[in-house]
């Protein structure tokens, strides 16, 4: 379908051809109502919006960084990436959103921006990223929820193989009793970290290993497995299963930090020490992880390394436009510290 022209959409919608150039270039003298109609239109149309934004953004254009109020509020994780970017982007705004329905917003807000590109971090909805791709945005996406590879470029950690290191280590300190604790279904990265997690221990010949399962990661999440905490708000569930398991786990791989402190202090409820009773890992290697009680043993995700490669992503897909999708996984390393000690029958 060719892009209409602004004289195309003026005379489908019964406006001038003036008024449409002031809602497709985002100036003032249209009202929101009507300039929204007008960029919907042009979305839905396939019009060329680099006719407003121009043709060629040089590297110190505004980069646009999305991420939902959640993930801002996540001191943890999130906030550090983007200070990833931050420090790496001559010009980074921030875009936040709520709720679902504030995207549509955003994207008929961006499609008229003066923004070289945006990196999204997490998710999207998907409707919204179909228009945004429609306009032709470059869009890095770093550490997706999602699959977004066939669509955007995108950059992550290697949760896979961290997953596996985790494994790897847990059986080498002499552990055949392991539990994988966290929904591996609530995102890509939780299943990832599960998957390398269980084929780390396939890898291991004759190691009589048992998995001792709390979660089932095939199957949809029940009240223990609602989100990414899935059992702060269900302690006494986790509480009932680490008190009446038979045989219990000597080793717990989580599948972020968060969890993992949380088991920590059901377990103690539980009358079982750490490391003393149960081992504990923990993945992402955030803030907190290096001062509760014991000191947590975890897999670091470099945070601001993905912000950094998702900025410099973004400038060659500015440069190289018509270049193939690029897909980045970074390294993860093992942290050793407190929660993890040799095992011995």
């Amino acid at each position: 379908m060719a892009s209409p022209s602004m004289g195309q959409i003026a005379k489908e919608l019964g406006v001038s051809k003036g008024l449409v150039s002031l809602a497709l270039s985002g100036k003032y003298g249209v009202s929101e109502e009507m300039r929204s109609k007008i960029v919907l239109y042009a979305i839905q149309n396939g019009y060329d919006f680099s006719r407003c934004r121009g043709q060629k953004k040089s590297r110190g254009d505004t980069v646009g960084v999305v991420l939902s109020q959640n993930d801002l509020l996540a001191e943890r994780f999130w906030p550090r990436i983007l200070k990833g970017v931050d420090n790496h982007a001559l010009k980074m705004k921030a875009i936040v959103w709520d709720k679902p329905e504030d995207c549509k917003q955003i994207v008929l807000d961006l499609a008229v921006s003066g923004y070289s590109g945006l990196i999204i971090l997490n998710e999207f909805p998907q409707a919204e990223l179909d228009s945004l791709a429609k306009i032709s945005f470059p869009i890095v996406i770093v550490d997706g929820k999602k699959v977004y590879e066939c669509q955007f470029d995108t950059v992550r950690a290697d949760n896979y193989a961290g997953g596996y290191i985790g494994a790897q280590y847990l059986a080498k300190q002499g552990h055949r009793r392991l539990l994988f604790l966290g929904y591996a279904g609530f995102s890509r990265s939780f299943k990832q970290r599960y998957h390398g997690f269980m084929d780390g221990l396939e890898a291991i010949p004759g190691s009589g290993i048992a998995i001792c399962s709390a979660i089932s990661p095939g199957k949809e999440p029940g009240p223990l497995e609602r989100d990414a905490l899935d059992f702060i708000y269900n302690r006494s569930e986790l509480l009932e299963f680490f008190s009446g398991a038979q045989p219990a786990p000597t080793a717990i791989m989580c599948a972020n930090d968060p969890i993992a402190m949380e088991a920590v202090q059901v377990l103690s409820q539980a009358g079982l020490s750490v490391p003393g009773d149960v081992s504990v890992l923990g993945f992402d290697n955030i803030k907190d992880s290096e001062y509760c009680s014991p000191k947590l043993t975890t897999l670091h995700v470099p945070k601001e390394e993905l912000g950094k490669s998702a900025v410099k992503m973004l400038i060659n897909r500015l440069d190289h436009p018509d270049e193939p999708l690029q897909s980045v996984a970074l390294d993860v390393s093992l942290v050793i510290r407190d929660s993890v000690r040799p095992w011995e029958d």
